[in-house]
């Protein structure tokens, strides 16, 4: 059966390692991943540190940079599309599918017609924050009650005129609730989970849940370890089956797939001890067998389990 991935750091970590002189991330690192894992394609955001030593900008025009010459090195491998006839297509030639987007939006410096620049340059998604309070909006991080900004609102708006995917993620709970008073395009969360399982701020409770459901978006339910479970011993591939189960039973399994944000591939992981990011059992995309096996133990039907796997993704590509 073969996967959607609604999340990836793919260009973080190209821009990292190409920085540090490697070429061919993909062909080496990634591609290995994606057939391992019958991964044929996904969301593949560009993300910039909001405390990083360059300004955002900066930030965004180094990995755009480094993205262009990885694309070049590894085009028989891989397709950037913008459309569902683009991926089909790319999937049918044996190329892995990448929807490029943007995981926050700090770089555009208030510039919303920037976005436009953007969108030529085939970003199909994005999301307005990371955890960062910015411009836009308020991220996961803030307990100030902030949400969307007017500037933010404006943004929203211009997602939407644009046909991009908005994206939900890392969104504050007011933000949340504030951009599903505008919302009238495609829409996802790429990559949450329950609150109701587990308590962390990056989750979802049942309403905001319901409210993705009612607005035919689609939640992702995120496998990085922290967010599945507040016990280390219980952050495995069953406690992530329970989240895509628990959100299926609330609203349905048009509604739910899979927002991996797997981090086995980032040379950060692993240094700071007392943060276990990794799931047991699904530490990297090649053990989605395992994942497909607890779904499976758990009712889900084959043709359920499409839908949860690519199915319920692919229908907001075929809305760009």
């Amino acid at each position: 059966m073969n996967i959607f991935d609604g999340h990836s750091d793919l260009w973080e970590d190209v821009d990292e390692k190409r920085r540090r002189g490697l070429r061919q991330v993909i062909r080496t690192v990634h591609q290995p991943r994606w057939e391992a894992g019958g991964v044929e394609g996904g969301f593949y955001p560009v993300w910039v540190d909001p405390e990083g030593m360059l300004p955002p900008v900066r930030q965004a025009e180094s990995i755009f940079c480094q993205m262009a010459a990885e694309l070049e090195e590894c085009g028989d491998l891989v397709q950037v599309v913008r459309t569902a006839e683009e991926y089909s297509a790319a999937v049918r030639a044996g190329k892995h599918a990448l929807i490029l987007g943007a995981e926050g939006l700090s770089f555009l410096e208030g510039d919303l017609s920037r976005l436009e620049d953007l969108y030529r340059l085939g970003l199909r998604e994005a999301s307005l924050t990371w955890n960062e309070t910015n411009d836009l909006a308020a991220g996961a991080g803030d307990s100030s009650g902030q949400g969307l900004t007017s500037l933010g609102r404006d943004c929203v708006r211009e997602i939407h005129r644009l046909g991009m995917i908005l994206d939900l993620a890392h969104a504050s709970r007011q933000t949340f609730w504030d951009a599903m008073e505008l919302t009238d395009g495609p829409f996802m969360v790429s990559h949450g989970s329950c609150k109701a399982l587990c308590p962390h701020p990056r989750n979802y409770s049942d309403d905001q849940i319901r409210a993705i459901a009612q607005h035919n978006g689609v939640l992702g339910i995120n496998a990085y370890a922290p967010f599945l479970d507040l016990e280390e011993e219980s952050q495995t591939v069953e406690r992530y089956a329970d989240h895509v189960a628990y959100a299926a039973d609330l609203v349905g399994t048009d509604y739910v797939a899979l927002g991996f944000d797997l981090v086995d591939f980032l040379d950060d992981v692993g240094t700071d001890p007392s943060i276990s990011c990794v799931t047991r059992g699904l530490e990297s995309l090649g053990d989605t067998g395992n994942l497909l096996n607890a779904l499976t133990r758990r009712g889900f039907s084959r043709e359920e389990l499409e839908k949860i796997c690519r199915g319920n993704f692919l229908r907001l590509v075929q809305m760009l």
